[in-house]
């Protein structure tokens, strides 16, 4: 058995822009064949699909070989059975849901066919019955016919309620799938760069790199609870230690001691012998001068002036996405471990975004945001995303209803002759 499964309407699927722009040419298709309410509900999604494919553009530009190994991953996951088959099991299959939708949908349009044979078969076979009886008769009959009818309205109720809740599983399958391509897409690239400049190191980054890729999603989490407790224990012991610090600064001085000299024999006191009106004035204490030093020889203009002092203007911060406050860590994780890890391949793989980023300063916020927003790392791209499919998947609703109670028309007659 095949393991691929691509058929007229899936080849694009999981391909990132192309099938974006591919979508919006099939709805631009289905606009000749709609009409009344579903003609408005085809021109809303040609229009969501126009903005999605100019993002996704926009996006696939600024980090093209990341986007092309992401789109690549995609499809492959789409249309290869066993690698669809665990998002199949975590995620849900659209498909098979789309499949019990359409059945429901042909039994309700089967059960409307039985109740209009049946008025057929009864008006064609009872034609001389009359009174009171075949009124009472025919009243029950006519009352068995309402209620196949409406039991056929209540299933095809049903798979509406079931391709409604088809596209919001199809909505966060694609999302699930995009958060995976991401990720590997970006490690991909980078790991493909130092692939290209492995032959200078003879290849010691490439196993370094594929080592740390089998280990990191088991060792991240680990790493992270061990660094939060360490750094819990280290921001106590440094409080204790600041609060210790100043209690030893309040402390105050010890006094101290006055200086001991010897006692002076000044002998008898002057007071004491010599009246106070025959006391010599004593001379003011004379200290001496210090020589003058002779006249400076140095001309001033020759003694170089102190430098001007230099305040350099701070560097402008690097600009970043409209967008970034939006953005999840979590699911970027892995771009810090990319930077660490492959240094100067993870710049070069991210050249065109460098680029942009130092020569527009001024447009890069916007260029990336638009980026961003179909981005699997970002909210606001999760928002875009969900919108688009799920708008999608809406949009086709009565198409595929349609489609099933023609074909339940075609069976039907088929097995079943008009009886009138």
């Amino acid at each position: 058995m095949s393991q691929l499964d691509i058929t007229a309407t899936n080849y694009t699927a999981g391909a990132g822009v192309i099938d974006s722009w591919r979508q919006v040419a099939v709805s631009i298709e289905s606009l000749k064949d709609a009409h009344g309410a579903d003609r408005a509900a085809v021109a809303i999604e040609i229009g969501l699909g126009v903005a999605s494919g100019v993002l996704d553009t926009v996006a696939a530009a600024i980090d093209p070989l990341a986007k092309l190994i992401s789109a690549g991953l995609g499809w492959l996951i789409e249309h290869v059975k066993f690698l669809r088959f665990p998002l199949d099991q975590i995620a849900g299959n659209p498909d098979q849901i789309k499949l019990i939708a359409d059945q429901l949908h042909r039994i309700g349009q089967d059960l409307r066919h039985a109740a209009t044979d049946m008025e057929s078969a009864l008006a064609a076979n009872i034609k001389t019955w009359e009174g009171d009886a075949f009124t009472a008769f025919k009243a029950t009959m006519t009352g068995h016919k309402e209620r196949m009818d409406a039991t056929g309205k209540s299933v095809d109720v049903c798979g509406y309620i079931v391709e409604t809740t088809m596209a919001l599983i199809a909505a966060c399958r694609a999302l699930f799938r995009d958060i995976i391509t991401t990720v590997l897409g970006d490690i991909i690239s980078v790991m493909l760069v130092a692939l290209a400049a492995a032959f200078f190191s003879f290849g010691t980054s490439i196993v370094a790199g594929v080592a740390t890729c089998v280990t990191l999603v088991s060792v991240q989490v680990a790493s992270m609870m061990t660094k939060i407790g360490a750094l819990t224990g280290m921001a106590t012991r440094s409080g204790r230690r600041i609060g210790e610090l100043a209690e030893m600064t309040h402390m105050p001085a010890p006094p101290r001691p006055a200086p001991s000299l010897p006692p002076i024999d000044a002998g008898p006191s002057l007071s004491s012998t010599v009246p106070p009106h025959m006391r010599p004035t004593p001379e003011p204490h004379e200290v001496p001068l210090p020589p003058s030093r002779p006249p400076s020889t140095i001309d001033p203009a020759s003694v170089p002036s102190p430098p001007p002092s230099i305040h350099e203007p701070p560097a402008p911060p690097s600009p970043n996405s409209a967008l970034k406050p939006q953005d999840f860590g979590w699911v970027k994780k892995h771009e810090d471990w990319l930077k660490r890890i492959g240094g100067e391949s993870a710049e070069k793989a991210k050249w065109v975004d460098n680029y942009i980023k130092k020569e527009f300063p001024d447009a890069y916020p916007w260029i990336k945001g638009a980026a961003d927003a179909k981005s699997s790392k970002n909210f606001a791209g999760w928002v875009g995303k969900d919108v688009v499919t799920v708008d999608r998947q809406l949009t086709d609703i009565q198409t595929r209803a349609e489609a099933a109670w023609a074909q339940s028309d075609a069976e039907w007659r088929k097995n079943n002759p008009n009886p009138a």
